[in-house]
């Protein structure tokens, strides 16, 4: 009799940590994706997808457990994830970290001036710029700022980015998708626990919480991640609901919303292949074949002719080539889809070229303002006031070179210094 007792209580053991061995199989499965994600992130030092990988183990295994954190708990894990932020931000690239914030100092201004209607989508690369500039040109900025200074076309936050181009109705639009897919997300999970629904998961929350910190919406492979993942949610969400009409009705509204999708994605394939094209021509006319690389630069032209990387190249050319009308023609035309210091510098040295000082000192001093740790548009500036003979201005802006911080120690940034003190030298200025 004992022995048989001893045998059961034997079973009940050995059932018990079967069942517990399997526990542990489970939940290891459904986090064996955020987890192999959290250490490709660690190794490139991606903070974002650190943050978003952390997240997404935090969601999963609460999710599959079942657990339903209490007042206190939720405290201990927003202070824990706060943490890790603040550890990633301050530690790893804090130099970056600061110059984000610099871009979104900038960004509120954008969106005080446009909080209702917004820019317009897809304008941010249009505008950012202009508004770094003003804020520079005002003056009141610290030297750090300055230092961090550059070409910018990403507010390094998805989700303001959206508000900033579409206003208060993006805003709202925004706030019911994300409504919307919370309750989708929570209706999945109470549907089904499959490993795909998790991964799908763990694959949407690593990107929705890295989006607060880059734009990693704006690279393809992570949209079409993304529309996956959202589908597979979507599935599962939907498993509930029994009417044939209704599931039919969902399963249409998907497929539409991909084949919409498709036609994007084609151009996209179809202009990759015309930048290779591009490419090589780039490489033809470095090595010394310029009629080639110009004959695929014209069969380029109708397919490319708003392509930003194309406009550069033909703009680089037509000035090299002399052909000064078509060169400034062409560097506005790429300015207005995306402007930069080093464009307005290029359009300073056709003003000069043509002879044209005061057009000139405007489009450098813009140049200056946009990324005011810039070496080379000041010292462009400080030759056109050297040549149209304004030396008072000319020794302001020597003054400045000589002065400005360097942000990337190199021999061109050396050169330069060297060259406008040899000048102070040989004109008896002072160079403070």
């Amino acid at each position: 009799m004992a022995k048989d007792v001893l045998l059961e209580s034997r079973k009940v053991y050995c059932s018990r940590k079967m069942n517990l061995l399997k526990e542990h199989f489970h939940i290891a499965l459904r986090l064996l994706l955020p987890c192999a994600i959290l250490v490709i992130s660690i190794f490139f030092e991606s903070r974002a997808l650190v943050l978003g990988s952390f997240t997404a183990i935090m969601i999963v295994f609460l999710a599959y457990r079942n657990i339903s954190p209490s007042k206190s708990q939720i405290i201990w894990i927003i202070t824990g994830m706060l943490t890790i932020l603040l550890v990633l931000v301050m530690i790893i690239k804090s130099d970056s970290s600061q110059g984000r914030l610099l871009i979104y100092k900038i960004t509120i201004h954008i969106y005080r001036d446009h909080w209702l209607w917004g820019i317009g989508y897809g304008n941010f690369q249009r505008t950012y710029m202009h508004y770094q500039g003003a804020y520079f040109l005002k003056g009141d900025y610290s030297i750090k700022e300055l230092m961090l200074a550059d070409n910018t076309y990403f507010a390094f936050n998805d989700y303001f980015q959206y508000v900033v181009e579409t206003g208060l109705g993006g805003l709202i639009l925004l706030l019911t998708i994300i409504i919307g897919f919370i309750l989708l997300i929570k209706k999945a999970l109470e549907n089904s626990s499959d490993v795909l629904l998790y991964y799908a998961l763990s694959l949407l929350v690593i990107i929705c919480i890295a989006a607060n910190f880059t734009y990693i919406f704006n690279n393809t492979s992570f949209q079409i991640v993304a529309i996956i993942s959202s589908s597979i949610i979507l599935f599962y969400g939907t498993l509930h609901l029994r009417q044939r009409n209704i599931r039919i009705s969902i399963t249409v509204a998907i497929s539409l919303s991909l084949i919409l999708m498709l036609p994007h994605y084609i151009l996209q394939a179809v202009e990759y292949n015309e930048i290779k094209k591009l490419k090589q021509a780039k490489l033809l006319e470095r090595a010394g074949y310029k009629k080639e690389a110009l004959d695929i630069i014209k069969n380029l032209k109708m397919s490319l002719s708003e392509n930003t990387e194309y406009l550069e190249f033909e703009s680089y050319n037509l000035l090299n080539t002399l052909q000064l009308s078509r060169a400034k023609t062409i560097t506005e035309k790429l300015i207005r889809i995306k402007p930069s210091n080093e464009l307005y510098s290029r359009l300073g040295s056709i003003a000069v070229l043509q002879k044209d000082f005061s057009e000139a000192e405007k489009a450098y001093l813009y140049a200056i303002n946009m990324v005011p740790n810039r070496l080379t548009p000041r010292y462009k500036l400080y030759q056109c006031y050297k040549s149209s003979g304004e030396e008072i201005k000319a020794r302001t802006c020597g003054r400045a070179i000589l002065t400005l911080p360097i942000k990337v120690p190199s021999s061109f940034a050396t050169q330069i210094k060297l060259t406008v003190a040899e000048d102070f030298n040989k004109l008896n200025y002072k160079t403070l």
